[in-house]
């Protein structure tokens, strides 16, 4: 992973217009460890007093779907008058609130039931509909006409149509190729059916799209279709490293939409780009991440294009079968911190002092992920955070701490390691398991501890779902490496007595003196 790069991150102010001429959006991923509506009622006062004026909710399954859609719905999905309290609590604390649902890609959320396999593009793959499939349009605004339903007075609605990994690959949609349709025309002739349905039935409303398929997209194309009078790009870049950021982009990408369109959005991220297995936020790149769009917004996006805000996104899931990233409460400090620097168009050591003692650090927030090996090791202590979820960093910070310490670090230990310490070592075989296993049990007595904690936090914020989910990724492969040590240790002491056994047959059947004849 890459170490932190202090010239990026400490650099000089870029201008930011006002705070309330453009958006600060904090995108909710729904598709993975949904928070109960307790601690969004907690968490949504706290975004707002630290500088979010919107929020980006994608549903997936979590929307209280209904009738022909029911199917859909998660057994934890949120009620109709938990819908109708989030739109409440958005408008309360001055947030904007927008919808986001897929309409395209990304869609295996309904995609993998049975019911919607025939507008799956590769009928092995609930992935995406397929856009030559006359009934894939349809389908997809049954969806979102339940969203709308329930939502009053929307401004902005985000139809997602990013990631079409699979696009083109059915026989239907290569014999349009093969007769001279490009697959980016497939791509733009779904979405603009989507997007000319819903404009139609809901011409009050800006729609917004994920940016990436029409990054390589001609401007004829575009124009063509008509995207420019329909959508907004939101254009997503999550990289901390300037070449890697600019490499994410053509050159001519901010020329062409400028010839398309009239407004754009950035998205970021406080969370969940960095990995899909990683349970702790490397904030260092989320921030770089932020700086480095900061200066892109100031530098590169033509004036003819409107710049309405950011999105700074927190994905919990790669895709819907992915496993759990971060969890939220581990990106809230993060997410604090991108925001100020977004208003204040730096990061500065002091800005980082002070958005850590608001949350309740004993000193600045780490940035860098750190290895915790020992009692040397002084991570910033959580002990009396104060931000929503701050149990839950406690615990998962005591998790890292677990994971790397010395005893758990021996235990996987490498075969070249182990010898050189077993050569090392001046004690007997039963000294060495007996010290192992008296480290192991201790090790489990703090792994169960750990566990137990992790049910008391996680329960006032998750599901009991996300909380087995979690806890078999995280917590049940160290049980097993535990037990695997344990066992390894009384078959080596099996296989010694054995040993021994067969050497003291050995001596009684050897001829005694009584035998002399």
């Amino acid at each position: 992973m890459a170490m932190l790069d202090e010239t990026l991150l400490y650099q000089k102010p870029v201008p930011v217009p006002p705070p309330d001429e453009y958006f600060r959006l904090v995108h909710f991923d729904l598709k993975g460890a949904p928070p109960k509506m307790e601690f969004l009622k907690e968490l949504f006062p706290k975004l707002s007093e630290w500088g979010c004026n919107g929020l980006l909710m994608e549903y997936e399954d979590m929307f209280p779907y209904d009738g022909k859609l029911e199917f859909v719905k998660s057994p934890d999905a949120y009620s109709m008058s938990d819908i109708e309290t989030l739109q409440q609590l958005a408008k309360e604390y001055g947030m904007e609130y927008i919808p986001l649902i897929q309409t395209f890609g990304h869609f295996e959320f309904v995609l993998k039931h049975d019911d919607w396999s025939d507008v799956r593009e590769l009928s092995n793959m609930p992935t995406s509909v397929c856009p030559s499939n006359p009934d894939s349009v349809q389908r997809v605004v049954e969806v979102v006409d339940q969203v709308f339903a329930l939502h009053t007075d929307l401004k902005f609605f985000h139809i997602g149509a990013d990631e079409v990994f699979h696009l083109g690959l059915c026989a239907k949609c290569r014999a349009r190729q093969d007769s001279g349709l490009d697959k980016s025309e497939l791509f733009l002739t779904h979405v603009s059916r989507v997007l000319k349905y819903l404009k139609n039935k809901y011409p009050s409303v800006t729609f917004i799209m994920w940016d990436d398929m029409l990054r390589t997209v001609s401007v004829e194309q575009m124009k063509a279709h008509n995207l420019g009078e329909m959508v907004d790009p939101m254009v997503w870049n999550y990289s901390a490293q300037d070449a890697n950021f600019r490499s994410r982009f053509t050159d001519d990408m901010w020329s062409n939409y400028a010839a398309v369109f009239n407004n754009v959005w950035a998205a970021s991220s406080f969370k969940g780009a960095f990995g899909p297995t990683l349970y702790w936020v490397p904030n260092h790149l989320h921030l770089q991440n932020h700086i480095l769009w900061l200066n892109e917004v100031n530098l590169l996006i033509p004036k003819t294009l409107k710049m309405r805000g950011y999105a700074l996104t927190g994905w919990q899931r790669y895709d819907h079968f992915s496993v759990l990233c971060e969890l939220l409460p581990i990106g809230i400090p993060c997410l604090a911190l991108a925001l100020s620097i977004l208003m204040k168009g730096a990061f500065s050591h002091e800005l980082h002092a002070e958005v850590s003692k608001q949350l309740g650090f004993s000193k600045p927030l780490d940035l860098a992920i750190i290895m915790v090996s020992g009692p040397e090791s002084n991570p910033t202590s959580a002990t009396h955070a104060i931000f929503p979820g701050s149990e839950v960093f406690r615990c998962i910070q005591n998790l890292a701490i677990y994971e790397t310490c010395q005893e758990i670090r021996s235990l996987i230990a490498t075969p070249k390691e182990t010898v050189l310490e077993e050569e090392q070592s001046t004690k007997s075989d039963a000294e060495k398991r007996a010290e192992l296993e008296a480290k192991v049990n201790r090790l489990r007595s703090k792994l169960q501890t750990l566990t137990d904690k992790f049910w008391e936090c996680m329960s006032k914020m998750y599901f009991n779902r996300t909380i087995e989910e979690w806890i078999k990724l995280r917590l049940d492969p160290l049980t097993s490496l535990l037990d695997k040590s344990l066992q390894s240790s009384i078959a080596g002491a099996a296989e010694e007595t054995s040993k021994e056994d067969k050497e003291e047959q050995m001596v009684l059947d050897q001829p005694g003196i009584d035998d002399i004849s």
